[in-house]
């Protein structure tokens, strides 16, 4: 601790970054995936453990459910995702009760933290407080980052302790006291909060290792490492349906994976582009080019190596996905710290000129200039902390819980594991066109069910036996997930009013 408070600019970019993080927490409901977090969380308080069904609702993700009976459901522990994000949700839920700032508080804690381990990375490799202040100050101003910091879900778990592993990784080459341990726990752990993104950071440990640390550290002491990382990890594989990264490996697909993450890195993280593009244009003019890679530090090509093997491992699943590289922005910004610092060697005012605009704006990914409009999404998330957000999944809660009666059923095809988390209503959340149910009330998602719903025949007869009732809410296809090509910072304004059919 006390070590903290010597960094003073540690200090203040930590304060920075909570006044940026714990604002407005609990405003904006749960979505879809938070939902899914909140919903089997409260079931682990319960009865200890992450039960998928709570007597009344299940998730549909579930799909080896149609392959057990309801007596079987009692006690079927959730097998679609790691379970550390839901006793951690349900720790919160016990001490500050069942409500959507509970369910988000503990992960912003652990952002919190993830930004500090960014500092202890960044000065483990270079031991340059210039470069420490850049990484660190350009994670807190990175809006991508906090909003996943913000989510009740596994997102900044795995942040947090991918850079906690790199760290001890780094220690271990360095004979450090114990490194060994801390790598232990945060492979434990990083397995228990992502077991698709445990694998490629630790094959990329693995191939640093290989490829450039062999010399300085004996195997036996990563050996001892990945065995007993692999006892308390490996037997909960059973346990985990894996669908979440279910496998394709046409050639196609795997060319437009490697565009879709190169692009969002670009446009979102780390504008490689436009900074080749100045490497290449200074090393034209100076006619002499410096190969970035060229003699650095060894944590340098470890946070390359992993960047690497995650991006070669998220190529294979057929699903993509921001969340997915959301761990490698702060290796990212730390590399792009050290490419900044340069600039400030070769011209100072220059460079504060040039990493103001890649910090605070988009003009290093806008492409042609002035073809797009010029973004500070800084000022637009500060919009976002400081007024009322209204989606979907509100006005349902709101609604329902002022109109429904107890053990009315509410059918509804996107949006049901917040409402099963918020309300104790019996939800039918089947493939909703599939299954010709009439419950006592039906949530109408138009970019889920359809906007040609109504012309069938099922449609119709909910217009005949139903009532319509328009809610002033707009009916925004995923709530407001926290990936920016998709997020919201304000309440939508051009958007069709939400619909819900109450039984006649």
């Amino acid at each position: 601790m006390k070590k903290i408070f010597k960094e003073y600019p540690l200090v203040i970019l930590l304060i920075i970054a909570a006044l940026l993080i714990f604002p407005n927490l609990g405003n904006s409901y749960l979505w879809q995936d938070e939902g899914e977090t909140a919903f089997i969380a409260k079931n682990t308080l319960k009865v200890g453990y992450p039960l998928a069904y709570d007597g009344v609702n299940k998730p549909q993700t579930m799909e080896m459910y149609e392959k057990t009976s309801p007596q079987q459901w009692y006690k079927e522990p959730y097998r679609y995702a790691p379970w550390l994000q839901f006793y951690i949700t349900a720790a919160s839920f016990k001490l500050f009760g069942l409500n959507t700032h509970a369910a988000r508080l503990p992960f912003a804690i652990f952002g919190l933290f993830s930004i500090m381990l960014i500092w202890f990375l960044s000065e483990e490799i270079f031991a340059q407080r210039t470069i420490s202040i850049i990484a660190t100050l350009s994670c807190v101003v990175c809006i991508p980052y906090i909003l996943h910091i913000r989510q009740c879900h596994w997102y900044v778990l795995v942040s947090f302790f991918t850079l906690w592993a790199l760290l001890s990784y780094l220690q271990m080459l360095k004979k450090k006291r114990y490194s060994t341990l801390g790598l232990i726990l945060s492979g434990i752990l990083l397995f228990h909060s992502n077991h698709g993104i445990f694998i490629p950071v630790f094959l990329g440990i693995g191939l640093h290792y290989l490829t450039f640390a062999a010399k300085e550290l004996k195997i036996t002491s990563l050996m001892i490492a990945a065995i007993v990382i692999a006892i308390f990890c490996f037997p909960f594989l059973y346990l985990l349906s894996g669908s979440e990264f279910a496998a394709g490996f046409d050639t196609v697909h795997i060319r437009h994976q490697i565009e879709y993450y190169m692009r969002m890195i670009n446009k979102w993280v780390f504008p490689w582009a436009a900074l080749f593009n100045i490497w290449l244009f200074a090393s034209i003019f100076k006619r002499r080019f410096k190969w970035f890679l060229k003699s650095q530090p060894q944590g340098v090509y470890l946070l390359i190596c992993v960047i690497f093997t995650t991006i070669l491992f998220l190529i294979i699943p057929k699903v993509r996905a921001f969340r997915y590289i959301n761990h490698l922005i702060p290796l990212l910004l730390i590399l792009q710290a050290r490419i900044l610092l340069g600039w400030i060697k070769s011209s100072k005012k220059l460079a504060t000129i040039g990493i103001a605009l890649i910090l605070f704006t988009n003009v290093f990914t806008m492409g042609a200039p002035f073809l797009k409009p010029i973004r500070i999404l800084l000022t637009e998330y500060i919009y976002e902390l400081t007024h009322d957000y209204d989606g979907p999944v509100e006005g349902i809660v709101v609604y329902l819980k002022e109109n429904a009666k107890p053990g009315d059923t509410v059918k509804i095809n996107y949006g049901d594991l917040p409402l099963m988390f918020y309300t104790d209503l019996r939800v039918d959340n089947r493939p909703f066109r599939e299954t010709e149910t009439y419950p006592q009330w039906i949530v109408y998602r138009r970019d889920w069910v359809g906007s040609d719903f109504f012309k069938t025949d099922y449609g119709k007869k909910v217009l005949a036996g139903y009532e319509k009732i328009v809610l002033d809410y707009p009916d925004t296809r995923w709530h407001n997930r926290p990936d920016p090509n998709e997020h919201r910072f304000r309440t939508a304004g051009q958007q069709p009013k939400l619909e819900i059919y109450k039984k006649r």
